[in-house]
């Protein structure tokens, strides 16, 4: 037991392969329902949408989740009748915007000069 002083390393190290394997899994889930998602016959850039759609549905669902465990439940949406529900123009839409406001942004290391 350590009562104060330098923190051991192994802890902070623990703490971020345990993160870093969370978000692993998480990347893992996501490909996943990309595939999942053509193998019900949308195109990939269909379906990278149709995730998208699926995402933000399963966060505005399940705020409380976190990031693996909103993939797992994102995955289990993944079923033709979720995805007829969704409003894919709009999200469609709302990704145009964002990829339009990134390319407008100088990359970070411009911001700093």
């Amino acid at each position: 037991m350590q009562l104060g002083g330098k923190k051991s390393k192994k802890s902070k190290k623990s703490k971020k392969s345990k993160i870093s394997r969370t978000v692993s899994q998480s990347e893992d889930i996501h490909a996943e329902v990309i595939k999942m998602i053509q193998d019900l016959g949308y195109s990939l850039d269909e379906a990278k949408t149709i995730k998208a759609a699926l995402y933000s549905y399963t966060k505005q669902q399940h705020p409380e989740l976190s990031n693996y465990e909103r993939a797992v439940k994102m995955r289990s949406y993944t079923t033709q009748q979720h995805i007829a529900n969704l409003d894919i123009e709009s999200v469609k839409q709302a990704l145009a915007a964002h990829y339009a406001t990134k390319a407008s942004k100088p990359p970070k290391s411009e911001e700093k000069y």
